[in-house]
């Protein structure tokens, strides 16, 4: 892939994760990321795109989020393959 080609296809992969993760599919996420074409750019546009949705978000739905996360045991680890 060309340089100018790979930041939009990087994006895409972060979008693609970002839709997976809305649809439960961590699976389908984590294989994402395994195979995308530039780990630390993705990141840093699913860093961008997950900003971007939580400051459209209303903050107090967010507060609750925050709080009951710090009160929850930590998920179970993602199946690495």
């Amino acid at each position: 892939m060309n340089e100018s080609a790979q930041p939009q296809g990087t994006w895409i992969e972060a979008i693609t994760v970002f839709e997976e993760l809305r649809s439960g599919n961590t699976d389908g996420a984590l294989e994402v990321v395994r195979t995308c074409s530039d780990f630390e750019r993705m990141l840093g546009y699913l860093f961008r795109l997950t900003s971007l949705f939580l400051r459209s978000a209303r903050s107090e739905e967010i507060d609750r989020f925050i709080e009951a996360a710090h009160r929850a045991e930590p998920p179970p680890t993602l199946r690495y393959r």
